[in-house]
């Protein structure tokens, strides 16, 4: 009876060896999700280090929309898209370029480069501007004359709000590219009716021929009186002599 009693008696599984392994899927999963979100931080820093600036990704849109999000890159804030055909899968980069390399005459405070990977349609994009008092005035830029420029091309800007630290300013945009902002041209003075002044040999001869067509009517009054004038001295003569003859 001992001996069977030996025989049936079973020696319990350790607890803590039980708990270890009915925790292995649930670390392996941890370790999965950690693993993908170590991979999408990855992914998120090498995009901002490529474009310097910031991505904005499109998943879906329809015709007719708008798409309002923060930039934050130079000068720009915020941009609002107005879609005119459905876009799906596209980027919106924004990357600070130097300013120095533009076309654009004048002081320029900062270059943002928008561009996309594949083609978007819309009409308008209408873009927030954020930009420090100071640092206008250090590029000889007043807040007055504070120009966008896209593509070399003026765009309005106007100044709709402003701070201790900076000032704000709207713009509507139609094509990406260049975004420069830089100082206002000032406008040349044009002659009216687009018209050049005539140089001062041709003001001459003009003024020279108003005085000769207001001298032709007295003299043509002059050259119709001196005709009749020489006649009757000659009729005249004439009977004088006649009658002197007549009565000899």
């Amino acid at each position: 009876m001992r001996l069977k009693k030996r025989v049936d008696h079973q020696v319990p599984f350790p607890e803590p060896l039980r708990n270890e392994r009915d925790h292995r899927p649930f670390l392996a999963i941890l370790a999965i999700i950690m693993l993908v979100s170590f991979i999408g931080v990855l992914n998120h820093l090498e995009q901002e280090a490529i474009t310097g600036g910031a991505v904005q990704a499109i998943s879906f849109v329809q015709s007719g929309k708008e798409l309002h999000f923060e930039v934050n890159t130079g000068p720009i804030k915020s941009a609002t898209i107005h879609f005119t055909e459905d876009t799906k899968n596209a980027r919106i980069a924004f990357e600070e370029q130097d300013p120095m390399a533009q076309n654009v005459a004048g002081p320029i405070h900062s270059v943002v480069l928008v561009s996309s990977e594949k083609p978007i349609s819309f009409s308008t994009m209408d873009l927030l501007l954020k930009i420090k008092e100071h640092d206008l005035l250090s590029k000889d830029i007043a807040v007055s004359d504070v120009q966008l420029y896209a593509n070399g091309d003026p765009v309005t800007t106007t100044l709709t709000d402003k701070d201790q630290t900076h000032v704000y300013f709207t713009a509507k945009v139609t094509t990406l590219g260049d975004y420069a902002v830089g100082k206002k041209k000032q406008e040349e003075p044009v002659s009216p009716q687009g018209e050049q002044p005539s140089p001062p040999d041709v003001l001459a001869e003009e003024e020279e021929e108003e005085l000769l067509v207001k001298a032709e009517p007295s003299l043509v009054g002059k050259a119709a009186q001196e005709p009749d004038a020489k006649e009757s001295v000659s009729f005249g003569q004439k009977l004088r002599a006649f009658f002197s003859n007549f009565f000899g």
